[in-house]
């Protein structure tokens, strides 16, 4: 084993190193398609990017969809498919739906915002789309006037169900 006893030898390849510092290249962010046109996912963010789309424009801001990104549109909708579990045509109905909505309308503008606010949207579609019937409370005469009916069709009033 031996050492390099020359010191300005040493020390000059340390300077040279220095001097010179070693320039890596900069990789480029290629942002590669993940999704293509004829992707499902795409498809369905095309789909809902247009409506909102529309939604912008009827506002006088067409200025809210422009920097959309499709692919990012397209990854919400593959997320809320494939790890929401959400059904397709549950997700078309909805994405129809929310652009109708007074107040949904104005709120979601995205797929990340359709995907995020979905339960609650899927809940108030259904709930607006099937109105339950508010129940009407038993009226005590109904009874009576069931007894009359049963009476004129030449029945016995002794035999009449009271408790239906």
């Amino acid at each position: 084993m031996s050492f390099n006893k020359n010191y300005k030898e040493w020390t000059e390849k340390e300077a040279v190193k220095e001097a010179v510092p070693e320039i890596k290249p900069k990789k480029k962010a290629t942002s590669k398609s993940k999704y293509t046109e004829d992707n499902t996912y795409y498809k369905m963010a095309t789909y809902f990017y247009k409506k909102v789309e529309k939604v912008a424009q009827d506002a006088g801001l067409p200025h809210l969809t422009k920097k959309a990104n499709l692919q990012t549109w397209a990854d919400d909708m593959r997320k809320l498919i494939e790890l929401d579990g959400v059904d397709k045509r549950l997700a078309k109905d909805v994405m129809d739906w929310v652009v109708q909505d007074p107040f949904w309308r104005t709120n979601v503008l995205s797929a990340n915002k359709l995907r995020k606010q979905f339960a609650q949207l899927a809940i108030k579609m259904k709930a607006e789309k099937e109105p339950t019937k508010p129940k009407q409370p038993k009226d005590p005469r109904d009874k009576e006037i069931a007894l009359q009916q049963w009476i004129a069709e030449g029945n016995d009033p002794d035999e009449f169900n009271w408790n239906n």
